[in-house]
């Protein structure tokens, strides 16, 4: 009997040290998916505007949103990625955690 294969997406976020800079703290939001990894030259051109992954032709979409997102995390003082994960692919971003104290 073959294993049926599961879609899931999931999402999270932890405390990350030394981000921006050492001794500071941000927190990194994760969205996970199940899927085929990205390949080196697509994750490298994935957060470009108008950038869409390999197989989406057919399927709605304009390659704006992960340019967009890394446009406004950016503007916050912070990153965006991908990795690769043993089941799937993980995009994330990481901002700078500012303490209550520091925006008085």
């Amino acid at each position: 009997m073959r294993a049926k294969k599961r879609k899931v997406v999931a999402y999270g976020r932890e405390v990350v040290d030394n981000f921006p800079e050492q001794g500071e703290q941000g927190i990194k939001f994760n969205v996970f998916s199940t899927g085929r990894h990205l390949d080196k030259e697509e994750a490298r051109q994935i957060f470009q505007e108008g950038v869409r992954g390999k197989d989406t032709e057919g399927i709605h979409g304009t390659g704006h949103g992960l340019s967009f997102v890394q446009h406004v995390v950016e503007l916050h003082g912070g990153i965006v990625g991908y990795e690769r994960t043993p089941e799937g692919n993980n995009f994330y971003f990481i901002l700078p955690m500012i303490s209550a104290i520091e925006q008085c």
